[in-house]
């Protein structure tokens, strides 16, 4: 059975470029642009590991990471945030919402993106 990872991602064409990579690899992807359907896209297909953007337009990226790793403490090793903000003030409030992992996508190409995802999953394995 393939990985099943959930995408929570604004941006229209990033969300497409990393859906596609992730396939392409074998993941079975769903993504979606809004933070509140993420959540429950979340509840319905139990992914094994989410991306989770900060900025969304309907939800601050934090709140929903804390409604996500509150109820199940072992959700907090399926996420990984994704973010173009790499403060030190960003990480810490990532680190008290939940989050363990993050990536700053400016950072890092879209295969070494998928690459880290990869080695991530292999990780909590």
């Amino acid at each position: 059975m393939a990985v099943r990872i959930l995408i929570i991602e604004d941006n229209e064409v990033a969300r497409g470029s990393l859906t596609s990579a992730l396939q392409n690899e074998g993941f079975d992807v769903t993504a979606v642009g809004l933070g509140t359907e993420g959540l429950v896209k979340a509840r319905q297909i139990k992914p094994d590991l989410i991306l989770l953007d900060l900025m969304l337009p309907d939800i601050d990226g934090y709140d929903l990471l804390k409604k996500m790793t509150v109820k199940d403490k072992s959700k907090r090793n399926k996420i990984v945030v994704l973010t173009n903000m790499s403060d030190q003030n960003t990480i810490a409030k990532i680190i008290k919402a939940g989050g363990r992992k993050y990536l700053v996508k400016s950072d890092y190409s879209l295969k070494e993106i998928v690459d880290k995802i990869k080695e991530f999953l292999k990780e909590k394995k």
